[in-house]
């Protein structure tokens, strides 16, 4: 691999570094949050709620931004503001102050995915599932240390103020560091053919010096190969049972952990590390499968499958600390191949438009996050069993993989490809 290649995958990792950091921190504060601030468990979830709530509203425009930006500039803004939410996080005196804070912190992070569609769709699209895989991994062994860290953190030292402001510190030393190493590495490119066409668009839409024209070009630009393509809406359906499955899986299996094994933070922050340890793992062995052999929907679908069944025998059997430790293992290992192989799938069904594509039906999905944990913490006050509504979560990911395999085979039996191309607007 050449330099600048090098480079750009050590820019993806410490990236993903992180968005590790800061992805699964919300739920480990669940119970700190009622301690210092007496809330119910509908009010606890409101803290994943607006962290989900700000990653959809910067999520829609992520990809627009990232494309007008490039990746560089797109990564210098988000570092900036996922900074900046964290030492508010640590400063805010309310519960409103908090949630806002949580809100800036997704915004911050969660836009990533645009960037790693970016680079992976113009730099490394001929092993994009595999770059994706290691990217994810990434950031999944980031997120098992993290939380993990957190729970320690939140028992010996007591005061997430501070452990807040000094997150918020690291994640601009870091940013700082990886940008200053690989500032020349992402150099904008241009795709094939994406200067031609977007000159196109423009001389058809009335020439640049008519203001007019500008607006159609540029609403042609952004709408065209994305929003007349069946794909997107399917992965917008795939991305609505993924958040209602993972989001209420991870803003409550701390909980129930507490509830199961005792009050520490450590066990709960361990229940989120076993999982995302799982992730990192699963992604690894996936990086291995030889390119293209796989269909990205076979194996979202028999991976996901394989999830929810882990984590449905660990809330029906409560088994002993260890075994769920282990059963949260797999449930992670499995669940690992969903957001590497969308992003893959983005790349092959969308080609140069994938950071356009990935942020939005990211955001969609994150409505269903922003939903999902409150009427699941709504649900666990009116039946006073956080276990009885956790049951409920292996069903949307039975849909989500039904729905997965459903496309595998249109596609099979309509002889639509799954390669790497400009898009048509008649095929899925």
């Amino acid at each position: 691999m050449n330099a600048p290649r090098s480079r750009l995958l050590l820019f993806l990792f410490g990236l993903a570094i992180v968005h590790g950091l800061i992805v699964n921190l919300m739920p480990v504060m669940f119970t700190t949050m009622d301690e210092t601030f007496h809330l119910n468990k509908s009010n606890q979830a409101m803290l994943k709620a607006y962290f989900f709530g700000g990653s959809a509203l910067a999520l829609v425009f992520s990809g627009y931004l990232t494309q007008y930006l490039g990746a560089r500039w797109m990564s210098v803004m988000l570092g900036c503001v996922a900074g900046a939410g964290a030492v508010m996080f640590g400063l805010a005196p309310t519960y409103p102050l908090v949630l806002l804070s949580a809100a800036v912190l997704a915004i911050g992070t969660m836009p990533l995915a645009a960037v790693y569609a970016s680079l992976i769709a113009t730099r490394f699209s001929d092993v994009r599932q595999r770059v994706y895989m290691w990217t994810y991994a990434i950031l999944a062994i980031s997120a098992t240390i993290a939380t993990t860290g957190l729970g320690w953190l939140l028992d010996v030292v007591g005061d997430y103020h501070v452990i807040f402001i000094v997150l918020g510190v690291v994640i601009w030393c870091w940013m700082a560091l990886l940008l200053a190493a690989s500032w020349r590495a992402l150099a904008p490119v241009v795709g094939p053919g994406q200067e031609v066409a977007v000159k196109r668009m423009v001389s058809r839409s009335g020439g640049p010096s008519h203001a007019g024209g500008k607006l159609h070009a540029l609403w042609q630009i952004v709408g065209s190969g994305v929003f007349n393509r069946g794909a997107l809406y399917l992965m917008m359906l795939l991305m609505i049972f993924d958040f209602l499955c993972v989001s209420n899986m991870l803003a409550w299996t701390p909980t129930f952990f507490e509830q199961l094994y005792g009050g520490s933070k450590t066990i709960a922050g361990a229940s989120l590390s076993a999982s995302s340890f799982g992730v990192a793992v699963g992604r690894i062995v996936m990086s291995t499968f030889p390119p293209g052999k796989v269909s990205d929907r076979m194996l979202l679908a028999a991976c996901y499958t394989g999830g929810v069944i882990c984590f449905g025998l660990l809330v029906l059997l409560e088994p002993p600390y260890a075994v769920s430790l282990a059963l949260m293992f797999l449930a992670g290992a499995f669940i690992a191949a969903q957001a590497p192989t969308m992003g893959s799938l983005a790349v092959a069904k969308f080609g140069q438009r994938a950071p356009v594509a990935t942020p939005i039906y990211e955001a969609v999905g994150t409505v269903a996050g922003v939903v999902g944990p409150p009427l699941m913490g709504h649900l666990a006050d009116v039946t006073g069993q956080i276990r009885l509504v956790l049951l409920l979560v292996p069903l949307a990911g039975f849909a989500l993989a039904a729905i997965a395999w459903g496309w595998e085979l249109y596609d099979r039996r309509t002889n639509v490809a799954g390669t790497l191309r400009v898009p048509s607007a008649e095929s899925n």
